[in-house]
């Protein structure tokens, strides 16, 4: 967890504001209607609502807050917690606003919260606040990035209005630092995908109707995600059973093509169109994409159960596989000497990688090869209630039940002997 504390203004000293200047609309006619109204009197009357309203503006308005930061949302000493769940939007400032590293938030409940500060230091906050809040709006928005990483559309997402949040927060702070235009290539890659499927549309047009045609894409996506997963269901039926076996008593496993189909450029119509693109290739070619197990811990975080740089090259016929994740723990990257690095930039420990299983060798033998120091590993279950393991197989590759019920019995010994506590631990099928 990250914690940032700051200075800033707050929105509670805006209707003094008002005060200030409506004040001498009503007083000044009032007086100037009133006779043998002397000078003094005049400029007490007309000078007190003003300063009243700057001294309530500057005591109500002038805040702090200290933010931690988590995997699941905020907690801010002035907002309360704040999940990510509960964010229904990154609210796009208007011009006179657009006072960097301003923000505001409004939550599902429709209520709006913000914080107001600017680099140039004020009486509200100091240059150091202002740099300290760009950190946190920073490593927020790489959260919400990592929600939405690898996002596919056979995964029943939760809370679908929060898979643009990241790209909303990233905008909104381009917008207010950025003085010139660019062109990502994502943008240039996805307006090439949506001009070749709808190019012919719009040719006979001089106006292109992009309202059309972002409900043509709609349409379009909604259609191949349900004949996308059709087909899969299907490939479910043939590839058989998958088992999963976990601490992590929430988890379930899907099955699904491992399609790119993330949000490249954070515009709607062209994230679809590139995902139809590939849905298309799917549904046209399904045996050129084999379905890969994902589990989805309780957190709602998916991981693709996959080799890792342990056994990309191995050969073998069988496989099981394992993740480790925990979210309390932070992978540090490698820096040159000298040079420093956010923590917020460090990414969460979550680690899978394939056991090969041979005739030649014995699976408990196999498993304790799983990791270096795998017994250090697996102990950490019984240290951390946040560490996880998942331990997964199916059929298809090689894993039937029997088989993975005896890799259940062999990983329980060496649990057993870093005293983990398998009680705790849950077997489940899938695919049936």
């Amino acid at each position: 967890m990250n914690k940032y504390e700051f200075g800033f203004q707050s929105n509670k000293g805006n209707p003094y504001i008002f005060l200030m200047i409506l004040s001498p609309l009503v007083t000044v006619p009032l007086l100037v209607l009133m006779e043998n109204l002397n000078l003094p009197v005049f400029f007490i009357v007309i000078l007190t609502p003003i300063i009243f309203g700057g001294y309530m503006m500057y005591k109500k308005g002038k805040a702090r807050d200290e933010i931690t930061l988590d995997n699941r949302g905020f907690t801010s000493s002035y907002y309360g917690r704040i999940d990510f769940n509960d964010i229904a939007e990154i609210v796009q400032l208007p011009w006179y606003r657009r006072n960097p590293p301003t923000m505001a938030i409004r939550l599902t409940s429709g209520k709006k919260i913000g914080w107001n500060l600017t680099y140039r230091g004020s009486i509200f906050n100091t240059s150091a606040d202002a740099h300290t809040f760009d950190d946190f709006t920073t490593a927020l928005a790489d959260k919400l990035e990592a929600r939405v990483q690898h996002k596919n559309p056979f995964v029943e997402q939760k809370a679908p209005e929060t898979t643009s949040l990241a790209g909303q927060l990233q905008g909104e702070k381009k917008r207010n630092n950025s003085v010139y235009w660019t062109l990502p290539l994502g943008f240039v890659v996805a307006l090439t995908g949506l001009i070749r499927t709808c190019g012919k549309d719009w040719l006979p047009n001089r106006n292109i109707d992009f309202g059309k045609v972002a409900a043509r894409q709609e349409a379009l996506y909604h259609q191949n995600i349900i004949t996308a997963r059709q087909i899969m269901d299907s490939m479910a039926v043939v590839n058989g059973p998958a088992f999963l076996y976990t601490n992590d008593t929430g988890a379930i496993l899907k099955q699904m093509p491992d399609l790119e189909v993330e949000e490249a450029t954070g515009i709607r119509v062209f994230q679809q169109t590139a995902a139809n693109m590939e849905m298309q290739r799917f549904i046209e070619h399904p045996d050129s994409f084999p379905p890969r197990i994902f589990v989805i811990g309780t957190d709602t975080v998916f991981k693709k159960m996959t080799k890792s740089i342990l056994n990309m090259d191995d050969s073998a016929s069988r496989y099981l596989y394992l993740r480790v994740y925990d979210t309390s723990q932070h992978i540090k990257a490698p820096s040159f000497r000298g040079s420093t690095m956010d923590t917020t930039k460090y990414k969460v420990f979550d680690v899978t990688t394939a056991i090969p299983i041979y005739d030649t060798t014995k699976i408990g033998e196999a498993i304790e090869k799983a990791f270096p120091g795998m017994h250090l590993m697996l102990a950490q279950v019984h240290h951390r209630s946040s560490f996880k393991v998942y331990l997964t197989g199916r059929v298809s590759e090689g894993i039937p039940e029997h088989l993975f019920r005896k890799a259940v019995l062999e990983l329980n010994k060496q649990f057993h002997a870093v005293k983990v506590d398998t009680t705790l631990f849950v077997s489940k099928t899938f695919f049936n």
